[in-house]
């Protein structure tokens, strides 16, 4: 079970755990890529073994960044390529990225149409589908693939109010595609962030009216659902979720107070056998906004987000006996990271209307360190 309390006890179990934080300096290396549209920010990269870089995200049309296209960059740091995948009004919006092999996949949602879609480029030629439709989809949309080649995407359907949501999960592949609903009670399903375990079932954290944070895991007619945080606010400006062979992890944004005085913190919880466990990660008052999250080979947990007041993009980082928080850039909001073997942590975010790309080379512990 992760704990910041350390170990007690008697005898040598007495002896203060040595804190193995300071042996991992944090130093962001950061370049801008390309313009992002002014309407959505969020984004998807993966990497190829090779260290090659796939970022998904939402593109400026020629004449105005009012309204976006679905773009990908792709290369390694230093040499970029900026390709404009959908252009067909206003695209990419919620952007997933996916390697299979040297296919790359892409989810996200045709604002225009109001449809969840996937686009995807065998033979280098792109192929662009609708995954779902039926209604305001394609809200908050979150991908993974399954190691027996399915995709697994949550999102949001809503009224054209965004009064009446639920939340949904799209199953299939490239030409076959099933949908189901998977909660409907409250409005809910906003955020909405998916993680797949080791036996590939789904595992999705989400809110409901922006009042509760919810967890939700199972299958097609045979879901779980449990409250998280039932505090006011839980979730509201952001949800991220990671699964290890044992535990859920989820890291969240607290929204409290009135409209003229809200104030955030950055929460983290996980889901033992015994139930969820929460913490305050960081208590600034305007902390923990669009959170991301990911486990390092070794099983610590990284968690970068924005602080709203100063602007920073922060890192917070527990390595088994206490988190600690950093700035990783002066500037920077809705990152995303992913921390390979050598325990290089990546982060694509976006900063002065460019989305940017950054790596922390000495973050975390590799995967074969001792």
């Amino acid at each position: 079970m992760i704990s910041s309390c350390g170990n007690k006890g008697g005898g040598e179990n007495n002896k203060k755990k040595e804190d193995p934080d300071s042996k991992y300096p944090v130093e962001l290396n950061v370049e801008q890529i390309a313009l992002a549209s002014d309407q959505n920010k969020r984004m998807g990269f993966d990497i190829e073994p090779n260290g090659t870089l796939h970022i998904g995200f939402t593109a400026c049309h020629e004449q105005t960044c009012f309204e976006g296209v679905l773009a990908r960059a792709y290369g390694l740091p230093g040499s970029w390529t900026v390709e404009k995948i959908d252009e067909a009004g206003d695209r990419g919006w919620y952007v997933q990225y996916i390697l299979d092999g040297n296919v790359s996949h892409l989810f996200y949602q045709n604002h225009d149409g109001h449809m969840l879609m996937h686009t995807y480029n065998p033979s280098n030629a792109w192929q662009i589908e609708e995954v779902d439709p039926y209604g305001w989809t394609g809200w908050w949309t979150s991908a993974a693939r399954s190691t027996t080649g399915e995709f697994k995407i949550s999102y949001v359907r809503s009224d054209s109010n965004f009064e009446d949501a639920d939340l949904k999960i799209a199953i299939g592949s490239q030409g076959s595609w099933g949908t189901t609903t998977v909660d409907t009670h409250d409005s809910c399903g906003w955020k909405s962030c998916l993680a797949l375990d080791n036996d590939n079932n789904p595992h999705i954290a989400y809110t409901a009216e922006n009042k509760e944070l919810r967890y939700v895991t199972g299958r097609p007619g045979k879901w779980t659902i449990e409250t998280v945080d039932n505090s006011a606010g839980a979730g509201a400006c952001g949800v991220a979720i990671a699964t290890d062979a044992k535990m859920v992890h989820l890291a969240y944004c607290l929204e409290t107070g009135t409209e003229t005085d809200t104030q955030t913190r950055l929460m983290y919880a996980v889901r033992t056998s015994d139930g969820w466990e929460i913490e305050t990660v960081d208590k600034s008052p305007s902390a923990g906004l669009f959170p991301s999250l990911a486990l390092d080979p070794k099983g610590g947990v990284h968690i970068a987000y924005k602080d709203e007041d100063s602007g920073e993009l922060r890192y917070a980082r527990f390595l088994g006996v206490a988190w600690h928080i950093y700035t990783l850039y002066d500037n920077g909001s809705q990152p995303v990271i992913k921390i390979d073997d050598n325990g290089t942590m990546h982060v694509v975010f976006e900063t002065d209307g460019w989305v940017s790309y950054g790596a922390c080379t000495s973050c975390a512990p590799a995967k074969e360190e001792e």
